[in-house]
């Protein structure tokens, strides 16, 4: 956390690559990495979905930091 607040006023947006996965800090956006797999984008995003309901159901699908 502290790292985004010492950047806040520097950088517009910074971006992860935790999927759909909803970040606690706003402006920290995430994106599904396709580049780095073998498998066809959709069959990844399928499984992003997936992902994202599953950790839905359990109450972890968002990102929390620590300071």
């Amino acid at each position: 956390k502290s790292f985004f607040m010492r950047i806040a006023d520097k950088i517009d947006a910074t971006f992860g690559t935790s999927g759909l996965l909803d970040d606690t800090i706003e402006n920290n956006i995430q994106r599904i990495s396709v580049e780095k797999f073998t498998q066809p984008a959709c069959k990844i995003i399928k499984f992003h979905y997936f992902r994202k309901l599953i950790y839905k159901i359990t109450g972890k699908d968002k990102i929390i930091r620590k300071d």
